[in-house]
């Protein structure tokens, strides 16, 4: 009798142990991904504070298409008032594409290209593209860890118990424009 409690305590003993494991290591993972989404929604913030100097600067030269303008500027309210993490990714790719359009057509502007505020705007708004996909890639890498981490046995098994689920990826999304 004493050696199936003993079996049985031992078993208690390494369930729970690894159950505080499990849970200690997946909020480790989750605070990794917290804190990558932190790092994109600072540059999404710069991006955002950038883009009304931009619109403000273009806006009046016949080179850029008003409608990209003002499809930027409706991108942008709806990603600030965005709340939801796809809604967010959403609009974030949309104005990359918009800005990305909108770069293209300032090609085809000399007086434009001649203005040297002009000029270190926009390149300053490259710039933040970059980071911005930097930083789209360091949260992915954080939320395949986390995914990893959950899907492998038994972490799966506590996942389950605790009702962990996994995170969404910050996908290439295609919409018509």
């Amino acid at each position: 009798m004493q050696y199936i409690i003993g079996i049985l305590l031992v078993f208690i003993i390494v369930t729970a142990g690894w159950l505080i494991f499990f849970y200690s290591k997946m909020a480790n993972n989750k605070i990794l991904v917290e804190d990558s989404w932190t790092q994109l929604d600072l540059q999404h913030t710069k991006r955002n504070d950038l883009i009304l100097e931009y619109v403000d600067m273009v806006f009046g030269f016949e080179a850029y298409k008003q409608e990209i303008l003002l499809q930027i500027i409706q991108a942008r309210a709806n990603l600030i008032d965005a709340k939801a993490a796809i809604d967010i990714m959403k609009f974030s790719q949309k104005i990359s594409r918009l800005l990305e359009r909108l770069f293209t057509v300032s090609e085809k502007c000399i007086v434009l290209k001649t203005e040297a505020s002009f000029v270190l705007l926009e390149q300053q708004m490259r710039e933040l593209e970059e980071k911005i996909e930097i930083c789209r890639y360091i949260y992915n890498d954080t939320v395949s860890s986390y995914n990893k981490f959950l899907n492998i046995f038994p972490n799966n098994v506590c996942g389950m118990i605790l009702g962990v689920e996994e995170l969404p990826y910050f996908r290439l999304m295609r919409d018509k424009e």
